[in-house]
């Protein structure tokens, strides 16, 4: 029998004002400002949604920028969507300058973007 490392995700929802639900509402992540590399679908997009949820002013980063967008028309205006290729470091670098220049600051990159041997992952599965 494998042994539970992590507490069940019910025990921490109270206590770190996690939100499950689709609505926004202060909680933990309140006037953060974080960039989701890779947050146009998928496991991205979950957590875009869920740092949005949960207080933080999302940037979804992608190459998908239809999806990209999509997400960002369905939240607020608290979701903003920028063109980012993570395997191109000027892009990367044009990313965290568009967050600065909107939001004054950024407190959170998340990675969630693949490439192997320079394709994205999206076009290999």
């Amino acid at each position: 029998m494998m042994e539970q490392i992590l507490p069940p995700l019910e025990s921490l929802i109270g206590k770190y004002h996690i939100r499950l639900d689709h609505q926004r509402a202060p909680a933990m992540l309140e006037g953060k400002v974080a960039i989701i590399a890779g947050g146009a679908s998928g496991i991205g997009e979950s957590a875009v949604r869920l740092f949005w949820q949960n207080g933080a002013k999302a940037i979804v980063a992608d190459i998908q920028d239809d999806l990209g967008q999509a997400i960002c028309d369905q939240l607020d205006e608290n979701a903003i969507y920028v063109h980012c290729d993570v395997s191109n470091e000027d892009e990367i670098s044009n990313l965290v300058n568009a967050a600065v220049a909107k939001y004054g600051k950024l407190d959170i990159m998340y990675n969630n973007a693949g490439i192997i041997d320079g394709m994205p992952l999206h076009h290999i599965c």
